[in-house]
């Protein structure tokens, strides 16, 4: 029994997304604050973006690149860990911040043309004073 224990928690640990995915990671800076995140650039990549991830590190994100701008739509569903999006347009400014519910299907729609969008642990925008007008190094 400890045994199937330890093998349930190695594979929760290692297999389900207690930080990023394997996938390639940057850096980006926002003020003073250093943000590691993970690109979702590939349809797939933006369909999925942090679903079914139970866990978000302090300081990591998705950053979704729709290589110009146009009018974006996010929703929750399948997303367990409750976050914050900023609707960035192609110059790095931030045009918009929301927060979102996990598990929701409830659509956050950005307000005006924009090229990125960046989703971070809730709350996260408040803590590290981030707000609509700042500028974020890409």
């Amino acid at each position: 029994m400890k045994q199937i224990l330890i093998a349930l928690l190695i594979f929760l640990i290692l297999g389900n997304g207690c930080a990023l995915s394997s996938e390639p990671k940057s850096k980006i800076r926002i003020k003073e604050t250093v943000l590691t995140v993970e690109w979702a650039r590939s349809d797939a990549e933006k369909t999925k973006g942090l679903q079914g991830r139970f866990f978000l590190g302090e300081d990591e994100g998705m950053i979704f690149d729709y290589g110009q701008e146009k009018m974006l739509s996010f929703w929750m569903k399948d997303t367990h860990i409750p976050l914050s999006i900023a609707f960035i347009d192609s110059k790095g400014v931030i045009q918009e911040i929301a927060n979102m519910k996990p598990n929701s299907e409830e659509p956050h729609r950005s307000a005006k043309k924009v090229r990125y969008a960046l989703e971070v642990n809730q709350g996260w925008f408040d803590r590290h004073h981030v707000q609509v007008g700042d500028y974020i190094e890409l």
